[in-house]
C-alpha cells in the first residue's frame, strides 16, 4: 500500500475539480504511454493523442468535493488493476489530498515489483497538481 498526503490552499470543491475536470492542464508529461491528453470523467480515466485512446483506468467512485475512487491499469492491466483512493478533506488552510494506492486486484508480488515506480511517480504528479493550484508558489 502506498500513501500519500499533501495540502492545497483551495477548497475541497475546487481541489476535487482539479484533480478531475482539470487534471489534462497539470498531468506531468511523461506519465502517459503516448505523451497524450489526459482525461478523467465520472466514468473513466483515458489518454487521448492523434488517432487514438488508451484507458488508464475505470472510476468506481466520483464523490464530489469528498472521494474520488478507480481502479488503475497503468503497470497492470484491466483485469488486474490497482485502486487508487482520493480524500478531499476540508482543513483550516484549504484541503487535505489523501492518496491511497493499493494492489487491489494484483498479486502482491507484483504490486510489490510496480510499486517501486508508483513511489517514483507520485511526487511527481503531486508536484504538478500543487503547481496548478498554486502558480505562484512553483
Amino acid at each position: 500500500m502506498i500513501r500519500r498526503t499533501l495540502e492545497v490552499k483551495t477548497p475541497p470543491a475546487r481541489a476535487f475539480e482539479a484533480w478531475t475536470r482539470d487534471i489534462h492542464l497539470w498531468w506531468p508529461p511523461g506519465h502517459t504511454a503516448h505523451q497524450g491528453r489526459v482525461v478523467l470523467t465520472p466514468e473513466q480515466f483515458v489518454e487521448q493523442w492523434d488517432g487514438g485512446e488508451r484507458s488508464l483506468g475505470r472510476v468506481v467512485d466520483w464523490s464530489p468535493p469528498a472521494r474520488l475512487v478507480y481502479d488503475f491499469y497503468l503497470g497492470s492491466s484491466p483485469q488486474q488493476p490497482t485502486r487508487v483512493s482520493i480524500h478531499f478533506t476540508a482543513v483550516s488552510t484549504g484541503t487535505r489530498v489523501d492518496i491511497e494506492h493499493v494492489a487491489h486486484a494484483v498479486p502482491p508480488e507484483e504490486f510489490a515489483r510496480t510499486a517501486v515506480g508508483f513511489l517514483a511517480a507520485w511526487p511527481h504528479v503531486e508536484s504538478a497538481y500543487a503547481a496548478f493550484i498554486h502558480p505562484e508558489h512553483p
